[in-house]
């Protein structure tokens, strides 16, 4: 999926948001904005073909449950707590999570 009109390049950054215990699909989230690069991804047909490239970064749950975990976010920053939250719930890990996320509406 290449556009090349779009002023901020053709390319972007995703966030998982599905968990290791979906084994049957990756879930992405994205906010769908005005630019011609997401009008694209908006009106992309099932099945297509796109590129993409192997996850970077970790930015997983911790290895020690002892400790509760807050997670903060805002909009669509709450994508990767969706993916450690389902995957906690799942596997009933004993962890305290308190979640605050913020919209604007």
């Amino acid at each position: 999926m290449v556009t090349k009109d779009d002023a901020e390049g053709p390319t972007r950054s995703f966030t998982i948001a599905s968990s290791p215990s979906e084994k049957d699909f990756i879930l992405i989230s994205t906010r769908i904005r005005d630019t011609p690069f997401k009008k694209k991804l908006a009106g992309i047909d099932i099945g297509s073909t796109v590129n993409i490239t192997a996850p970077m970064g970790k930015f997983v749950l911790p290895n020690d449950y002892s400790n509760p975990l807050v997670f903060l976010s805002g909009g669509i920053g709450v994508t990767p707590f969706r993916s450690m939250l389902k995957y906690a719930t799942d596997n009933q890990l004993p962890v305290k999570i308190l979640i605050f996320d913020s919209n604007r509406n």
